[in-house]
């Protein structure tokens, strides 16, 4: 059963037994190297936008089941303060990686409060590229958790990233019925970038899909965001 819907924050309790619903979901790769939420317990609230991404990256050894353990007390943001340099590359210290500068420049080119998203990826295992990120696999094992919190965020749109066969964006095209495909130049080689609309977890909603932010520089680009906020109206 989908969690209860919350008006603003959910309660210790509500949180509580939604993490132990979700490690249920997620018994197969609870122990595995991963992460759940990239975003503040806070964003589990309603929001307008959701964000996707394939899966997190990196070495960070923490596993599935801890990030579920420390989630009721996270208040840090992920593209914001984490160092993703590993502590030894100091030009990427604390929110200075690309993907994390690419991800705060487009979140807020849209007009988004980047502290106040819900940002997660659509699988939660981590791996050194989407080849080892046994898609779609572990994409279904992990959709059963974001039907959990799509029903609490309730979002009008999902920004997602990456638009291969192994991506968010092939995920949702292949399982929902969604509509005709807008394109836009991503200003980089042959990279499009994509809106379309249709009916997810029972209503409708808006889908935007960007090349991966850890190789496409959106800063570079205002023309897409400008693209992407036009059609968000």
């Amino acid at each position: 059963m989908a969690a209860k819907k919350a008006s603003k924050y959910l309660s210790y309790m509500e949180i509580t037994q939604l993490i132990e619903d979700i490690k249920k979901d997620l018994a197969l790769i609870l122990d595995l190297s991963g992460s759940v939420v990239f975003s503040s317990i806070e964003t589990v609230q309603k929001g307008d936008l959701y964000t996707m991404g394939l899966n997190p990256g990196g070495n960070c050894p923490d596993t599935v089941r801890h990030t579920l353990d420390v989630f009721p007390a996270k208040r840090e943001n992920a593209y914001l303060d984490e160092d993703w340099g590993n502590g030894t590359n100091p030009d990427y210290r604390k929110g200075l990686h690309p993907l994390q500068q690419n991800f705060v420049k487009l979140i807020a080119g849209l007009g988004f409060d980047v502290a106040s998203v819900f940002s997660t990826n659509l699988i939660f295992t981590r791996s050194q590229g989407q080849y080892g990120a046994d898609y779609p696999r572990n994409a279904d094992i992990c959709w059963k958790v974001h039907q959990r919190f799509i029903e609490i965020v309730d979002p009008e749109i999902f920004l997602v990233f990456g638009n291969s066969k192994i991506s968010p964006f092939q995920y949702l095209r292949t399982n929902y019925k969604l509509g005709e495909i807008a394109h836009h130049p991503s200003g980089h080689g042959t990279w499009q970038c994509v809106i379309y609309k249709g009916e997810i977890e029972g209503r409708d909603r808006l889908v935007v899909g960007v090349p991966h932010l850890s190789r496409y520089y959106i800063k570079y680009h205002p023309d897409v965001i400008s693209w992407i906020r036009a059609n968000l109206v």
